[in-house]
């Protein structure tokens, strides 16, 4: 099945959805196709969800950095499972919301992998999506630098690490010990990603 758009947009992510937003504004028929959810990389997988990591990775480093000086550290740890229950809190929302904003705005929305098929159409599943513009908004993934004797990637690291619920401790990460005086069941992760992380990997690759 055919169907005419003035434009063609895949991806939903920080890129995609104002270029989507903006010409539907302008009175275009438009389209726009993910083959995952809602929201793009930096809502959901990226950037803020790294923001609630980090920010946990320095209030510890803030408060250990204090020790001696009218802070008492004994009780400081970061409890994994917790966080991640509170990243998802404002993570998971975002599809469903996403969605909806794009059905209310009157733009056509496609769930699936797009396949190019011309020089302006794109097949989403089973059906071929014309337009006069097609925006390619789908976001990048990071070279494969094959560091050897790596056994956390950088790949996986940047797709996979925002989504882990478990224990982290055991990765070969950069880390922080928490050190709490008295170990404890709501002691998750011992060890959290250090708030340089992102740059001190770049550099090290």
């Amino acid at each position: 099945m055919k169907r005419k758009f003035d434009l063609v947009v895949i991806g939903t992510g920080e890129a995609a959805s104002p270029v989507a937003s903006r010409c539907r504004s302008a009175g275009w028929q438009v389209a726009v196709i993910d083959s995952r959810p809602f929201g793009g990389t930096c809502a959901l997988r990226g950037c803020d969800p790294k923001k609630v990591l980090v920010g946990a990775a320095e209030a510890v480093d803030w408060v250990r950095r204090m020790k001696g000086k009218g802070i008492r550290t004994e009780e400081i740890c970061i409890d994994w499972q917790e966080l991640m229950r509170f990243k998802r809190s404002f993570t998971e929302p975002v599809p469903k919301n996403r969605e909806e904003g794009f059905a209310k705005a009157g733009i056509a929305t496609f769930h699936g992998r797009a396949h190019l098929v011309g020089p302006s159409s794109v097949q989403a599943n089973d059906e071929v999506l014309e337009g006069r513009y097609v925006v390619i908004a789908a976001g990048q993934k990071p070279a494969d630098l094959k560091r050897a004797n790596s056994s956390w990637s950088w790949r996986s690291f940047q797709s996979g690490f925002y989504l882990l619920e478990e224990d982290i401790s055991h990765l070969n990460l950069p880390m922080w010990p928490c050190v709490p005086a008295h170990k404890s069941s709501s002691c998750i992760a011992e060890r959290v990603p250090s708030p340089s992380l992102t740059l001190t990997w770049s550099i090290k690759l």
